[in-house]
């Protein structure tokens, strides 16, 4: 199972590479219409539709990796017995976080996809699939979160070392 999500992880990791160059293709023919005066229409909303998708694609990657922004001025102060305890306390309440933002995400996207719901401005967008979408990466978010660090750093306690 661990091999298949890091598998997973590292295809999308890639493809969110190739949308992050799409987005700043779009962008930029967007700005170079605009200064010939003929402005493509969409090209703001569906480079936020864009920018949102790489977000929520890179979350799982970036959560595998252990290469989130943290804090470890706390860590440093205490004992490493201690280090560990509070690690693993905190990679919990990650699990209880994501638990509760993939329970969200999901009630908003079906709520979008039933009500067929539509980001109106130049162009109508439909908004279900990005949701969808921001819903499957969060369910790999947080089997990342249950197999790599809460269950595989629960185990490892007893050895005195931690796996992120």
């Amino acid at each position: 199972m661990r091999q298949i999500l890091i598998k997973i992880n590292g295809f999308i990791a890639a493809f969110c590479g190739w949308l992050m160059l799409l987005m700043s293709l779009l962008l930029l023919l967007d700005v170079c219409a605009r200064l010939i005066d003929k402005p493509l229409k969409g090209m703001a909303e569906l480079s936020v539709f864009c920018m949102m998708i790489v977000v929520y694609l890179g979350l799982a990657h970036c959560q595998e990796r252990n290469e989130h922004v943290s804090l470890e001025l706390l860590t440093e102060f205490l004992s490493p017995r201690k280090a560990r305890i509070l690690k693993s306390i905190s990679l919990f309440l990650v699990l209880v976080g994501v638990s509760l933002l993939f329970f969200s995400i999901y009630k908003d996207a079906v709520h979008s996809y039933l009500n067929k719901e539509m980001l109106t401005g130049a162009v109508e967008f439909v908004i279900w699939p990005v949701k969808f979408i921001m819903l499957f990466r969060t369910f790999l978010f947080f089997w990342i979160q249950v197999f790599f660090f809460f269950f595989l750093n629960f185990l490892n306690l007893r050895n005195k070392q931690l796996l992120v």
